[in-house]
């Protein structure tokens, strides 16, 4: 059982913890209505894990010290050195003690919720079978294209790099290499202003959207061994050489189908999770009604229900935690 002082160590270590990941900052920067959210999350996650870490699933787990030493260490080395470390605590009221047992509780619900996630067996073969022809949009491979640009910078300090200028020089170099297009390669190492020069201008395989708008748009345009005419982005002029396209293909199923039984487990495991967690707040709050009896029964929508559909819990009563989220 906890002291009242160590459950409110850890209630404050909590909320810095909820502060930082929900909003980068501490718990005492954020704006009142802010905070009013933090202490909400903090409070109902520690619910939460006071639930999980009185189930059967969580007694017979035993966290190794090395563990919580480990995760301990993780965030000491977070702080610019361990004096600085102490002192964060020192002004949030905290100490070395009480975050140790803070990061032993999180290392308990963590291997208790990996627990209930292992009673559910792994996806078979053939559900992921089943999984990939109905969704055969899901395995695209979408059209590439390999392609090379030459690029001139805009900066009216230098006389050759006028707008004017850049633009003229780069389409008599279009000019030329419309002409013969294997000098592109030779062209790009000589005149182009992007790192890609020392590669003749090589940008590797493109798939659409990954360029800039205007670059994306001449390319994927383009045949195969042509030269463009100069386009605009936000870096300067450009011409671009597509030299293959790689056109869209459906992966073959050999290919993705480990990764397909890993994602619907863990998917399928999640929601085990997420049901085990509902059923004990229901549990929970069942309890609470009948040691309560003058506490109001909360009844489900519609009349006429019979005793056991009014002992059940709705899912649309479960309120998300952060630790239901990351389940």
């Amino acid at each position: 059982m906890l002291s009242r002082s160590t459950k409110e160590k850890i209630y404050r270590y909590k909320l810095l913890q909820a502060a930082s990941s929900q909003h980068g900052k501490s718990f005492s920067l954020l704006s009142a209505e802010q905070q009013f959210q933090i202490e909400q999350i903090t409070r109902q996650q520690i619910e939460i894990e006071n639930l999980v870490l009185a189930s059967p699933e969580a007694r017979s787990l035993v966290i190794a010290t090395e563990q919580t030493e480990a995760a301990m260490t993780e965030i000491i080395a977070r702080y610019p050195s361990k004096n600085e470390f102490k002192r964060e605590l020192k002004q949030h009221q905290l100490d070395l003690a009480s975050l140790r047992l803070t990061i032993h509780r999180e290392l308990w619900v963590t291997s208790t919720l990996d627990r209930v996630a292992m009673q559910v067996s792994e996806v078979s073969a053939t559900d992921a079978r089943l999984f990939y022809y109905f969704h055969p949009e899901k395995f695209q491979r979408p059209e590439t294209r390999t392609a090379r640009h030459i690029l001139l910078t805009i900066n009216p300090e230098f006389p050759e790099n006028t707008r004017a200028q850049a633009m003229t020089r780069l389409t008599l170099i279009a000019k030329r290499l419309r002409k013969n297009p294997s000098r592109f390669s030779e062209q790009a190492g000589k005149h182009s202003e992007c790192p890609t020069a020392m590669e003749g201008g090589l940008l590797g395989r493109v798939s659409r959207e990954q360029l800039f708008p205007t670059l994306d748009k001449v390319l994927f345009a383009l045949p195969v061994g042509q030269v463009s005419e100069v386009v605009e982005s936000p870096l300067g002029f450009h011409i671009l050489l597509c030299e293959t396209i790689h056109p869209a293909t459906v992966i073959e199923i050999e290919d993705v189908l480990a990764s397909i039984i890993e994602k619907l487990t863990a998917r399928k495991r999640k929601k085990h999770q997420q049901q085990w967690l509902r059923l004990l707040s229901c549990s929970s709050r069942q309890r609470e009604q009948r040691q309560s009896p003058d506490l109001p029964t909360v009844e489900p929508n519609g009349a006429g229900e019979s005793s056991e559909q009014r002992e059940r819990c709705s899912e649309d009563e479960w309120i998300q935690s952060p630790i239901l989220a990351k389940a």
